[in-house]
């Protein structure tokens, strides 16, 4: 997504529902206009955004006063995780009646809730086509550079950093990439 400015009621309508469950949300619409005024001070062109449907309605981007175009790219580029993660040390403080619940919520449970964000995102997206968003699909190029650039941070941050927590990165990547293969009839795309 590329964006001049930012607005939107939706990231006032999710910092409302967010005080109405107790929960202390900064003001991420705040958050971005802040810092869209800073990058677009120093420099020329607009910003360039990863992010999903539903995200750059949250976040305030979208709908605006200001030119947005989205670049889709067959399959996405990311997809959002979510994950429970406790040590051996945290587990064994919980009583067996939590972890049972945990247990309820948590690994398969949650991977197949987690799997409602592609609706989410897909609803989004058709708004925001019914609203005038302009959409274009990534060309070869775009991708080419895309993929250069992955390539070459997994290479020269991630592996070794996964490497120096003694894990191999190389393996881990080869791994993730196995899984994501075998699973393709299962995964969603657009």
């Amino acid at each position: 997504y590329r964006s001049r400015a930012s607005g939107g009621d939706d990231a006032r309508a999710a910092g409302e529902v967010a005080r109405e469950l107790g929960v202390r949300q900064p003001s991420l619409r705040d958050e971005v206009a802040d810092w869209l005024l800073a990058y677009r001070a120093t420099h020329d062109e607009p910003p360039t955004l990863f992010m999903a449907h539903g995200a750059v309605r949250a976040v305030g981007l979208w709908p605006g006063d200001f030119e947005l175009l989205a670049t889709e790219i067959d399959y996405g580029v990311y997809t959002p995780t979510f994950t429970v993660i406790l040590s051996n040390d945290a587990w064994d403080r919980i009583s067996e009646e939590d972890q049972a619940a945990i247990r309820a919520v948590s690994g398969e449970a949650l991977a197949r809730r987690s799997a409602s964000w592609d609706a989410f995102d897909a609803g989004f997206r058709s708004d925001m086509l019914v609203n005038g968003l302009n959409f274009v699909k990534a060309d070869d190029f775009f991708l080419g550079v895309l993929e250069t650039h992955t390539q070459k941070m997994l290479r020269e941050a991630w592996i070794p950093l996964a490497d120096a927590m003694g894990i191999s990165g190389a393996d881990a990547v080869r791994s993730y990439r196995e899984d994501l293969r075998s699973m393709e009839d299962l995964l969603i795309f657009r």
